[in-house]
């Protein structure tokens, strides 16, 4: 896991953490496509 990748990571978890208490979501709804788009399987995203 590179630096770039760390902070992109907090930059979404703290983006999915404000959407979910907007909408009244999971944030696991945010962030697995996110993850994906990373490059993560989704086996690993959902884990």
């Amino acid at each position: 896991m590179t630096p770039t990748h760390l902070l992109i990571f907090a930059g979404s978890g703290l983006l999915a953490g404000i959407l979910a208490g907007f909408l009244g979501i999971g944030g696991g709804v945010v962030l697995v496509p996110l993850l994906v788009a990373l490059g993560y399987q989704p086996v690993q995203a959902a884990a």
